[in-house]
C-alpha cells in the first residue's frame, strides 16, 4: 500500500463520517477535572476541535460547573455565548432548591437562551436525589422541557 493510496482511503473515510452529521451531547469546555492529561478547551477552540472530529453540532458544559461551582461553570458558559457557534447549546449544572442560590443557576430565574438542559452531580455536590431535595428544580425544568442530565 502506498501513501497515496492511504491518503485517498483517509479521505474517503473522513468524506463518509462527515456525512453522518455528528451531534455531541457531550461536550465538555474548561480543565477536565478526571483526565489529568487532559488539555483545557476554551470556547474559541470549540469549533476547530469539533472539525476534527467532523461534529456538526452539540450540547456544550463547563468543567467548573463541577469542579468549583455550578454558577462559576455556567457563567462561564454565559460569558462564551458570542463565541459559540450557533448549533451548539449549553447544559447548565444546577443544585437543588435553585431559587435560593444565587447566580447564574437553573431555577434563579428564566434560562438563558442558549441553555438546553441541566446537569446534576449528587454525589460530588452533596445532595440526593430525593423529591424533596430536587424536586422543586425538577418541576422547574419539566415546565421548561429542560431535560436532567444524572
Amino acid at each position: 500500500m502506498t501513501d497515496k493510496s492511504i491518503e485517498q482511503i483517509a479521505a474517503r473515510l473522513r468524506a463518509q463520517v462527515e456525512e453522518l452529521n455528528l451531534f455531541d451531547v457531550n461536550l465538555w469546555l474548561g480543565q477536565p477535572d478526571y483526565f489529568p492529561l487532559a488539555v483545557a478547551l476554551r470556547a474559541e477552540e470549540l469549533v476547530p476541535a469539533m472539525g476534527e472530529y467532523a461534529i456538526r453540532g452539540g450540547l456544550v458544559s463547563h468543567w467548573d460547573g463541577v469542579r468549583l461551582s455550578p454558577q462559576d461553570g455556567n457563567q462561564v458558559l454565559c460569558d462564551a455565548d458570542a463565541a459559540l457557534p450557533s448549533d451548539v447549546w449549553t447544559i447548565w449544572v444546577g443544585l437543588p432548591l435553585g431559587p435560593r442560590e444565587q447566580g447564574p443557576i437553573p431555577a434563579a430565574g428564566a434560562p438563558n437562551s442558549r441553555m438546553r438542559g441541566i446537569r446534576l452531580f449528587p454525589r460530588t455536590h452533596h445532595f440526593q436525589l430525593s423529591p424533596w431535595v430536587v424536586g422543586s428544580l425538577c418541576e422547574w425544568s419539566a415546565s421548561r422541557r429542560l431535560p436532567l442530565f444524572l
